[in-house]
């Protein structure tokens, strides 16, 4: 936390331009994983040990839907959340497996 970057080179990194990275801090600033610093740089608001990352995605209001792929020479980051969240769809099917019939008839009892 509080390590500083100007905002161009958050757009540069995201490959994006400005206007399209604006909006992204926005949010990220309302959300308080962002502050801005006096001379147009951003600080990282929040521990990033102790935030998650369904708090990031909730905080963007992202939908983070299984099968989206992934490149193959993505950032080691991008390998590692694809794999998150085809195991946790995995884990989702497999708990929400159960007939719906089956649902109602146990809650009628």
């Amino acid at each position: 936390a509080g390590e500083a970057y100007v905002v161009e080179d958050l757009a540069e990194a995201a490959a994006t331009d400005l206007d399209r990275a604006a909006p992204l801090i926005d949010k990220l600033s309302a959300a308080r994983f962002l502050a801005r610093a006096s001379d147009d740089k951003l600080l990282v608001a929040r521990d990033l040990r102790s935030t998650t990352l369904y708090d990031l995605v909730a905080a963007l209001g992202l939908n983070v839907a299984p099968g989206s792929g992934v490149e193959k020479d993505a950032p080691s980051w991008a390998l590692r959340l694809h794999d998150l969240i085809a195991s946790n769809d995995a884990a989702m099917r497999d708990q929400l497996s159960a007939d719906l019939q089956g649902l109602i008839d146990d809650g009628a009892q």
